[in-house]
């Protein structure tokens, strides 16, 4: 996994409009973290200058928690804990479509299930993903290869952003940002509003990060 290309933060911050590779980096990134917890391979990741411009325009003081210091066996734990607490844990913000998208998530789960399972089938990917299907960090790993995929992908990646992102993934990140006082998931819960905006206007060259990357809750 990679960060986010060097003059992505630049486009983002002056509300140039996003490329789809510039997404599906985004989204890439945003799905590793929503579905694992950070672990010394994935602190790497998040200290790439590149990946530390974007976290700390979006939240300020999320450069010097991941990187001013040598994170010890305490510190990673306690980032596990927060992530169980956020994501897994009742009370938390669920990052599972069916719990926010109304009726009973016994009968929309199997149902956004089925849907993604077209969609790994069109994209011809190994059927081997995380279950529940309808984890937000999976939905966005889909809409992402869609992206990757071209002019031949545009319809899919449409269809998962009107469908499955755009009417629960706003109200997520809210949400996520709301619950937590943790620098990086906070970021991460603003990168995630920062992306659902992006979506919002269909027509490539209309859309845009907004022009402050830090939102206010």
């Amino acid at each position: 996994m990679t960060g986010p290309r060097a003059d992505s933060e630049t486009e983002r911050a002056e509300g140039v409009p996003l490329e789809p590779e510039v997404k599906a980096s985004l989204a890439i990134l945003a799905a590793h973290y929503l579905l694992h917890e950070i672990d010394p391979p994935g602190l790497e990741v998040l200290r790439q200058d590149d990946v530390l411009e974007v976290l700390e325009k979006l939240e300020p003081g999320c450069r010097e928690y991941l990187a001013a210091r040598s994170w010890s066996p305490d510190d990673f734990d306690a980032a596990a804990a927060e992530y169980c607490r956020l994501f897994i844990l009742p009370g938390g913000a669920s990052p599972y479509a069916a719990a926010w998208l109304g009726g009973d998530p016994l009968v929309a789960g199997p149902r956004i299930a089925a849907r993604i399972e077209e969609a790994i089938r069109a994209l011809g990917e190994d059927p081997q993903v995380p279950s529940p299907r309808d984890h937000l960090g999976v939905l966005l790993t889909l809409t992402a290869r869609a992206w990757q995929a071209g002019t031949a992908g545009e319809p899919l990646a449409r269809e998962l952003v009107e469908e499955l992102l755009l009417p629960w993934m706003p109200a997520f990140s809210q949400a996520l940002r709301q619950k937590t006082e943790h620098p990086f998931y906070r970021a991460l819960g603003s990168l995630l509003s920062q992306l659902s905006r992006s979506l919002e206007t269909p027509n490539p060259a209309e859309e845009g990060f907004a022009s402050e990357a830090h939102s206010k809750d």
